[in-house]
């Protein structure tokens, strides 16, 4: 444990609390003790037993609109990122807007930007390839037939 560490923990558990703790070392200033203060004197949260729920569908509290140019063909999305259109179908801390970019020369598209990853598609010279994420020398999107993956950057140059 860390010099201090302990008193500092046992102010937490401890009689007093956070405010105490907060108070010894170094204390609140400004617009954080006021939202601090005022967090603590708010009243509990009800307890979920009580609360009804409506069976209802609700209505959604944002609305995304616009025409979609392609309906049939599936769009990418990973853990961390999805294409825009995706947004209020699938949860996805960013969304993106497509970047189109061309092939500048036979390239194969990867399922991963690791080295040795399995092939799941190409791009021929020409080729547009619609860009969501650059990172590590590796493009990561889809082609117009909606094939998801990886691609050298240094093969692709933005349309003009």
């Amino acid at each position: 444990m860390a010099h201090g560490a302990g008193p500092f923990r046992r102010q937490l558990n401890g009689a007093g609390g956070a405010e105490t703790c907060l108070s010894r070392h170094g204390g609140l200033s400004g617009a954080f003790a006021k939202d601090f203060h005022s967090i603590r004197k708010t009243p509990p949260l009800p307890d979920p037993a009580t609360l009804s729920i409506s069976k209802e569908p609700q209505p959604r509290s944002f609305n995304l609109s616009g025409p979609r140019e392609r309906d049939d063909v599936p769009l990418p999305a990973r853990g961390d990122l999805a294409h825009i259109d995706l947004a209020g179908r699938i949860f996805v801390p960013h969304y993106a807007v497509p970047m189109t970019h061309v092939a500048t020369r036979a390239v194969t598209i990867t399922a991963s930007p690791q080295a040795g990853a399995g092939p799941v598609g190409s791009l021929t010279e020409g080729d547009r390839f619609d860009v969501l994420d650059f990172s590590g020398g590796y493009a990561w999107g889809s082609t117009r037939g909606g094939t998801a993956g990886y691609v050298a950057s240094d093969a692709l140059v933005a349309e003009a």
